[in-house]
């Protein structure tokens, strides 16, 4: 099966007629859009076409009227429809449905649904029913999650990973129908109820052939065959009640989880606004650098008039100094004069003076102090010009550098972007943290507990049963024997059956356990070869599948890892990558593979490596992205693969979304 068209008309978002047309070749179909711009719808309107009903994440029939286009139905206009052109054994294919009703309910439009098949132009299925068995010879329903799947609907087979989750039976079923094995399930319980119908028709044959003896075997054989009925039912019913519990059992572990990781957020949430509050305290320094270089920018405006005044500064301090330091010599020798006049005496060798060398000294005194008189306006030196000068040296030495403001500009947008960017985490952070009831965790802890006590007992009660039923079985085989040697040809001949029956059922058993197991051994070599493309540990070797199609990781030195001891969210990913296209590998069915924004949580090396390993999957893989989940440098990763473009695009509530084809490479539509 490969599709080359889809025709939308008024579903979801998809206001009219749109149509998307996939090139013939073998490659990769990319669909661009963002969040609720219609990429789920499409791959919704795909099932809805193929089998009339379309499921929620949570496994919820989506109602009709939740699938009708919002101006269709303002418009009044209550009819939708989607049609499927493909190729399928050779043949061109077109299959249609719609739905109309005069009345917006969900009755009205199950009521009103219609849809046909046509082959190479003649109808081959005109009613639900007859579409319903094409369709599911071609692709059955409970195969199709392995071919059309999404991003977080990978969670449900990531918990294949988790011996615990209440999902694993119900993939475990969906994994082995794809595989045939309930085909041959249902062979065994044909011939156990051919064997039940040969035992009672052998209890009513002793019974009427008459004889005592006849009489008490037959109503004991008959009365073994009930208990052995009863038993079963009874195991039966004990293992429903023990599967309910489990399931009421993981899904509140589930919750556990959910509420554990919660409190991981809240632990996150006061490391995000310390982050958050230390880049603020680094913005605020970084405006206080600006402010101070604001503040001294008129220093570098001034510097050049500094050095004028610095230079003038200086020669009036030399100039004041020398005057002082003149007058600093006068007063010494004006002192050394007044000793040697009130001593009458040399004031260098200490002899008695003449009166005409006193004398000479008395008016040398005199001309000392008019030069002493002539300095005294500046008696002190002054400080005055030697500080100015020194603080317009030091502003001089502070200049602003034109660079230091490009370097704080990018640290103030960086430090804006860093704290923009842990704000949006944190709102997605606080959105978790909403309604959270801290009672719970213990009210779920208690309510497991008590659950896991019930399963033990109903375990040890099945446990108790299922002994009794091997002992009846044994009563069985002894009674059988005895009437095998009964002389009667015909109870011989059911007895003969019987046992034949048996060996058969016995067989055939034997058989769904060897070809599961080879099966497995399939899916399990296909997972590890496609697992070793997409990983990115390399001590990761292989995968291993237990019985129950449980998934681990093995190391290379054969270490098996369940979940807890690797858990990352891009792991367990590329782990259910690889299952699914093991899976789709093995069941033997053409069918185009689509995923709908399938790198959500890989991270670049492990995006890189599946985008590498797509085009292997099918030979029609369509993928639904983001532009964050896939960029225009990732289409390298591709290498040439891509055969088609689509983006969608929203245009408001009136319009809806439109397809548009933004690439189309190789291949005839």
């Amino acid at each position: 099966m490969k599709i080359t068209k889809i025709k939308l008309q008024n579903f979801g978002p998809f206001y009219d007629v749109h149509e998307i047309i996939f090139p013939s070749g073998s490659g990769v179909n990319i669909i661009h859009g963002n969040t609720g711009q219609g990429k789920t719808s499409i791959q919704r309107a795909i099932l809805w076409c193929l089998y009339g009903k379309v499921l929620d994440r949570n496994g919820k029939e989506i109602p009709p009227t939740s699938l009708l286009n919002r101006s269709a139905f303002r418009d009044g206009n209550f009819a939708f429809a989607v049609s499927i052109s493909f190729g399928h054994e050779g043949k061109n294919c077109v299959l249609t449905r719609k739905t109309a009703a005069l009345v917006h309910q969900d009755r009205r439009y199950l009521h009103g649904m219609k849809s046909s098949l046509v082959e190479n132009g003649d109808p081959v299925a005109t009613t639900l029913s007859e579409t319903r068995l094409k369709i599911e010879r071609i692709l059955p329903f409970n195969v199709s999650r392995f071919f059309f799947f999404d991003g977080e609907m990978l969670v449900k087979y990531e918990e294949l990973l988790d011996q615990d989750s209440r999902s694993m039976r119900i993939l475990r079923d969906s994994i082995e129908h794809i595989l045939g094995i309930p085909y041959l399930r249902t062979a065994r319980d044909d011939l156990y109820e051919v064997e039940r119908k040969l035992e009672k028709e052998l209890a009513r044959l002793l019974r009427r052939i008459g004889g005592k003896d006849y009489d008490e075997l037959a109503e004991l054989y008959q009365y073994c065959c009930e208990e052995i009925e009863r038993k079963k039912d009874l195991i039966k019913k004990l293992q429903g009640q023990i599967d309910s519990l489990e399931e009421e059992i993981a899904t509140k572990k589930r919750r556990l989880t959910e509420i554990r990781s919660v409190q991981e957020d809240a632990i996150r949430r006061r490391e995000i606004d310390s982050q958050i509050e230390m880049l603020e305290t680094r913005g605020e320094s970084e405006k206080i650098r600006l402010k101070n270089l604001n503040s001294g920018l008129y220093k570098t405006i001034l510097s050049s008039t500094a050095k004028s005044i610095i230079d003038q500064l200086k020669l009036k301090h030399e100039k004041v100094m020398g005057k002082y330091n003149e007058k600093q010599q006068l007063l010494g020798k004006l002192k050394s004069l007044k000793h040697a006049i009130d001593a009458a005496r040399c004031r260098f060798c200490g002899s008695i003076l003449n009166p005409t060398k006193l004398k000479e000294f008395e008016n040398e005194y005199k001309e000392t102090e008019v030069k002493i008189e002539s300095l005294t306006e500046i008696p002190e030196p002054n400080l005055v010009y030697e500080t100015s000068a020194r603080y317009l040296e030091k502003m001089r030495s502070q200049l602003v550098k034109s660079n230091e403001y490009g370097q704080i500009d990018e640290k103030l947008a960086e430090i804006a972007h860093k704290i923009a960017s842990q704000k949006a985490i944190l709102k997605q952070v606080e959105q978790k943290l909403i309604d959270v009831d801290e009672e719970e965790p213990f009210r779920l802890e208690t309510r497991i507990r008590d659950e896991k006590e019930e399963v033990g007992r109903l375990k040890g009660e099945k446990s108790s049963v299922e002994d009794q039923l091997g002992e009846d079985f044994q009563t069985q085989s002894e009674l059988n024997q005895k009437l095998a040697r009964i002389n009667r040809e015909e109870i011989n001949t059911l007895g003969e059956m019987i046992d034949y029956t048996k060996r058969i059922s016995d067989v055939f058993e034997e058989s769904i356990a060897v070809y599961r197991n080879k099966r497995r051994k399939e899916v399990e070599s296909k997972a590890t070869e496609i697992f070793r493309e997409i990983r990115s540990k390399e001590d990761f070797s292989r995968l291993d599948i237990n019985e129950n199609f449980g998934l681990s990781i093995v190391t290379k030195s054969g270490t098996l890892l369940n979940r807890a001891e690797w858990r990352s969210a891009g792991e367990e990913q590329i782990v259910a990558l690889a299952l699914i296209g093991a899976l789709n590998k093995c069941a033997k069915i053409e069918a185009p593979v689509f995923m709908d924004t399938p790198f959500a949580r890989l991270d670049i090396a492990h995006g890189q490596r599946v985008l590498t390993y797509l085009p292997k999957m099918s030979d029609q893989v369509v993928v639904f992205v983001t532009d964050r989940e896939f960029r225009k440098e990732d289409e390298v990763y591709l290498e040439g693969k891509i055969i088609s473009d689509y983006s969608l695009e929203y245009r408001g509530e009136d319009e809806g979304s439109y397809i548009i084809m933004t690439s189309h490479i190789g291949g005839s539509a």
